[in-house]
C-alpha cells in the first residue's frame, strides 16, 4: 500500500497534524474529520440555547471522531463550569491549555473554573496570563473584567 507524508490543516486552525496516511486512510481521516466538526457545530448551538448536559454528549461524540482540536476541550469546559462540574471543567481545559498555551480566553475560563472553585492563587495565575497573552491571540478578552476578577481573587 502507498504510503505519502500529508499536512493536514485543520479549518478551525488550532492544530496543525502530520502523519503518514494511505489514500484509504487519509479518507477515513477526512470523514472523521468532517464528523468531528458537524458534532460540534451542533454543540455550540446547544450551548447558546444553554443546553450544557447535550452540548457535553455531543462534544464527547465530536472528541470520539477526533482528539485533536483543543476548541472541543474547551467548549466542554465551559459546558461543565456552567453546570458547576468544576473538576471536569477543570480537567478539560487543562487539556486544553495543554494544545494551547498562549490561547488567552482559555487562560480566563481557567481562571473563572479556579475562582468558582475558591482557588483564588489559581484563578490570579490564570487571569494573568490571559492579559498578558491577549495581543498573541486571535481572541479578544474583556480586560476589565478580566482585572475586576483579579481584585476579587485579591
Amino acid at each position: 500500500m502507498k504510503k505519502c507524508l500529508i499536512v493536514a490543516f485543520i479549518a478551525l486552525g488550532t492544530l496543525s497534524v502530520r502523519a503518514q496516511y494511505s489514500e484509504e486512510d487519509l479518507t477515513e481521516f477526512e470523514a472523521a474529520y468532517q464528523a468531528s466538526v458537524a458534532l460540534y457545530e451542533v454543540a455550540k448551538l446547544l450551548i447558546e440555547e444553554e443546553k450544557y448536559d447535550q452540548a457535553i454528549d455531543f462534544l464527547q461524540q465530536a472528541y470520539e471522531f477526533y482528539d485533536g482540536n483543543s476548541d472541543y476541550s474547551y467548549a466542554s469546559a465551559f459546558a461543565f463550569y456552567k453546570i458547576d462540574s468544576l473538576g471536569a471543567a477543570a480537567n478539560k481545559i487543562e487539556w486544553s491549555l495543554g494544545l494551547e498555551p498562549f490561547q488567552s480566553d482559555y487562560h480566563v475560563l481557567a481562571g473563572n473554573i479556579a475562582y468558582k472553585d475558591q482557588s483564588y492563587e489559581d484563578a490570579v495565575d490564570f487571569y494573568s496570563k490571559a492579559l498578558q497573552y491577549q495581543d498573541s491571540t486571535e481572541i479578544a478578552i474583556d480586560e476589565l473584567s478580566c482585572y475586576n476578577n483579579l481584585g476579587n481573587c485579591h
